[in-house]
C-alpha cells in the first residue's frame, strides 16, 4: 500500500510515527519507499538536505546516506565545482571521525571516505586544505587503509610545511612507517623530522 500513497510526505509522517513506537522494522521498509519516491520526484537539491540531515539527527544513517546520495548527484549537476567542493567536504566532514566538531556524531567513516573519493575524483588531492587532508588520513587509519593514511600524512606535511598539523602528521606517517608497514628506515628518518 505505501508504495501507492499519493504523497510521499505521507510516507514519512507515517514512517516517523511507527518508529515513535518502536516499530523500527516497518518505519525502516517505509523509509525505503519514502526515498525511492524521492528519486522520482522534482525535489529541490536543499530539500533533499533537510531531509537527509532530518533522517541523520535522528540516527537513521543508512536513510541519510541514501538521500545525501541523492543531494550530491543534484548538486554535482547543477553546482560549479568551486562551490560543489565545500558541499561535498561538509557531507564528509559529518561522517568522518573528528572528535573536535561540537554536538552528538553518527559516524560512517567508509560512507565519508566514498565522498572523498568524489572530491578526488572532481578537483584532486589541491582542493582539500591541511585540516581536510588530516581528517581524511586519519579516517583512513580508522578503516585501517594505512599506506593511504601514510601518503596524505606526507602529502600535508609537503604541502603545508607551516601547519600545525605538520608535526602530527609527519609523526603519524613515522608510526606508520615503523610498525606497520616495518619499514624500520623510513620511520626512523621521519621520527628524527
Amino acid at each position: 500500500y505505501s508504495a501507492q500513497a499519493p504523497d510521499s510526505a505521507l510516507l514519512k509522517i507515517a514512517a516517523d510515527e511507527l518508529l515513535s513506537y518502536g516499530e523500527d522494522k516497518i518505519a525502516r521498509q517505509i523509509y525505503e519507499v519514502y526515498v525511492k519516491r524521492l528519486i522520482r520526484e522534482s525535489i529541490t537539491a536543499d530539500e533533499l538536505k533537510n531531509i537527509a540531515m532530518d533522517f541523520y539527527k535522528k540516527g537513521n544513517i543508512p536513510l541519510s546516506e541514501s538521500v545525501f546520495d541523492l543531494y550530491v548527484e543534484k548538486v554535482s549537476q547543477v553546482y560549479p565545482k568551486e562551490k560543489l567542493i565545500p558541499v561535498l567536504i561538509e557531507v564528509a566532514r559529518m561522517f568522518s571521525w573528528d572528535d573536535t566538531l561540537p554536538g552528538p556524531r553518527l559516524r560512517d567513516i567508509a560512507y565519508a571516505e566514498n565522498i572523498f573519493k568524489k572530491i578526488e575524483i572532481i578537483a584532486g588531492l589541491s582542493a582539500l586544505d591541511d585540516g581536510v587532508i588530516y581528517l581524511r588520513a586519519f579516517n583512513l587509519e580508522r578503516i585501517r587503509d594505512f599506506t593511504k593514511a601514510k601518503d596524505l600524512y606526507l602529502l600535508l606535511a609537503e604541502r603545508y610545511p607551516q601547519s600545525l598539523l605538520t608535526e602530527m602528521a609527519i609523526f603519524k606517517a613515522a608510526l606508520i612507517f615503523t610498525y606497520i608497514l616495518k619499514d624500520r628506515e623510513q620511520g626512523k628518518l621521519y621520527f628524527e623530522k
